[in-house]
């Protein structure tokens, strides 16, 4: 047999169950042939061979993103894109400008402002947006994600006044008055869905190439795989189109596992068909969409995370779903042989969504992959069930950071409790990591993430305080695990990537140096050199343009 591909002289960390390392690595096709060291290789060399000389670099399996939107993100770049790092005035300025520079458009849309900022700068008042532009509608979403902000024509134009209900009264609602007039806050899916479809934000006319640029941004960070973690119901009708299209064509560069999204009680009676239909039409090794998605509380920052005690600063939020209705729909999910993923932020969605795992588990639906997204704060008697019932513990490593807007919301116990991935490891859990792109805070590389899980500072901060309690911090090896062949357990993919062993899909990614042997740090710094999904090489530093061929080498 001789290989395509051949990877030599290399620190090649395998990540099987050995975690042995290994010097050289073959690739037929798209397929791993051999593993093991550089003198054994040498049968597998022909003339056609392209041979790497890694020059001791450090060969690891592709990362596994374990939480993104991608596909959301050709909807959200559309329009005006708002640093969280800004202060208030400049938020306001930034929407100001784009207005300025873009007069035809017909709607305005963005992303990004930090909550924190807004709440403590009057909140997201109508008035305040109507004194930039009253005769268009608008609306701009917090970083999250989870809560809008719009104008009065915005309101006007969806019909919500103070005699509208909301659609999820305590989860999903309207920012209201005294007198119960909307006062231009929104708050979940299920209101952000009634304001989109009445006004239609996104402009498409560029999406296929946003969805280019982002599948090139991400090879470039060394990821091959994606679990897409949901694309809201008034979103897919403009996405999945230029999805398709690009998987048709062979051009996407990474693997991706998707959902149906749940974030609002009609989908909930829909959504296993939906998912059936969705399943048929997608069942790829490059693109799956095979997976139940609830998201089952909102953030901290929009104060819309469900905990069993009050925030610090008043008021709270219950669970979208509980008890044996969300039970009842998990359990139907896996009887058709779906994923779930369910969003828990706070500890009270959190034990719900543990408690539905234990219902999946006791109705003997073992194979099944359910997975917690975010698990920031779990109540210290729930972080064994994650192990007890096989849940897997999805979390952003570049949320592992100290933030003063935790301890205004939280309080200090509960903000220096954040985050327990080790204990979680502890009790026979399984973290994967992720970035939650394109609502991260800091970028979405992977370095970055398994950085700050490792340190939990902020990435490159020495002298940062760490995030409490410091002994809850990944190792690196742990943090590689979790960014590859845990990401892989998490959709089902464990036996075809994550690790490098023979019969394995060739999905790699080679850094500059070994982080095992850097200051931890300073691994986010460690260059990503070269990207390859599917025995392709998708992102070379060297070139310019992996499409043009022209070299920058001396």
């Amino acid at each position: 047999m001789k290989a395509d591909i051949i990877f030599k002289n290399g620190f090649v960390y395998t990540v099987n169950k050995d975690k042995s390392i290994a010097e050289a690595v073959a690739v037929e096709g798209n397929k791993i042939v051999y593993v093991g060291d550089s003198k054994g290789v040498e049968p597998y060399i022909s003339d056609t061979t392209q041979v790497i000389d890694l020059s001791g670099k450090m060969l690891l399996p592709g990362f596994v993103e374990a939480h993104a939107h991608p596909f959301v993100a050709t909807c959200w770049l559309s329009g005006i894109i708002i640093d969280m790092a800004l202060s208030y005035d400049e938020i306001l300025d930034t929407i100001k400008q784009y207005i300025e520079e873009n007069p035809d458009k017909e709607v305005y849309y963005g992303i990004g402002y930090d909550e924190n900022t807004v709440k403590g700068n009057g909140g997201t008042r109508k008035e305040t947006l109507d004194a930039i532009c009253k005769d268009k509608p608008m609306l701009i979403q917090g970083s999250g994600g989870h809560e809008g902000w719009v104008n009065s024509k915005a309101l006007k134009i969806a019909g919500i006044d103070k005699n509208m209900a909301d659609p999820i009264p305590g989860f999903s609602y309207y920012r209201r008055d005294k007198d119960g007039s909307p006062n231009g806050g929104i708050v979940e899916m299920g209101a952000l869905t009634e304001i989109t479809n009445a006004i239609k934000p996104f402009d498409m006319s560029t999406a296929t190439g946003v969805l280019e640029e982002i599948l090139y941004g991400f090879n470039s960070l060394g990821i091959t795989t994606v679990a897409d973690c949901g694309i809201p119901e008034f979103m897919g009708g403009y996405i999945l189109p230029v999805v398709e299209k690009l998987v048709d064509a062979g051009e996407m560069t990474f693997r991706t596992v998707g959902c149906y999204m749940v974030g609002e009680e009609s989908e909930t009676e829909v959504a296993i068909d939906k998912l059936k239909e969705l399943r048929k039409r997608h069942d790829s090794d490059i693109f799956r969409i095979n997976t139940l998605k609830i998201i089952n509380d909102g953030t901290v920052e929009s104060r819309s995370a469900s905990f069993f005690e009050d925030y610090a600063d008043g008021g709270n939020s219950k669970p979208f779903m509980a008890g044996e209705i969300l039970y009842n729909l998990c359990i139907e999910a896996a009887k058709e042989g779906f994923n779930i993923n369910i969003h828990g932020i706070g500890d009270r969605a959190i034990h719900e969504n543990l408690m539905a795992a234990k219902a999946v588990r006791e109705a003997e639906y073992n194979n099944v992959r359910f997975t917690n997204s975010h698990t920031e704060y779990v109540k210290k008697e729930d972080r064994e069930l994650f192990g007890k019932y096989n849940v897997i513990a999805n979390t952003s490593g570049a949320w592992h950071v100290e933030y003063e807007g935790n301890h205004v919301a939280l309080g200090k116990e509960r903000a220096n409790d954040l985050f327990a991935m080790k204990s979680i490891i502890s009790g026979g859990g399984i973290v994967s990591l992720g970035s939650d792109f394109p609502v991260d805070e800091v970028g979405n590389e992977p370095l970055k993430g398994l950085e700050m899980s490792v340190t939990r500072k902020a990435f490159g901060k020495k002298d940062y305080p760490v995030l409490q309690p410091a002994e809850e911090a990944l190792s690196v090896e742990e943090a590689i695990e979790a960014y590859t062949i845990n990401g892989a357990y998490q959709i089902q993919m464990e036996d075809k990537i994550g690790s490098i062993e023979v019969g394995k899909y060739a999905d790699f990614v080679v850094l500059e140096k070994n982080i095992f042997e850097v200051d931890n740090h300073c691994i986010f710094q460690v260059p990503v050199v070269m990207t390859i999904m599917n025995g392709a090489i998708v992102y070379d530093a060297c070139l310019i343009d992996r499409k043009s061929g022209m070299s920058l080498a001396e």
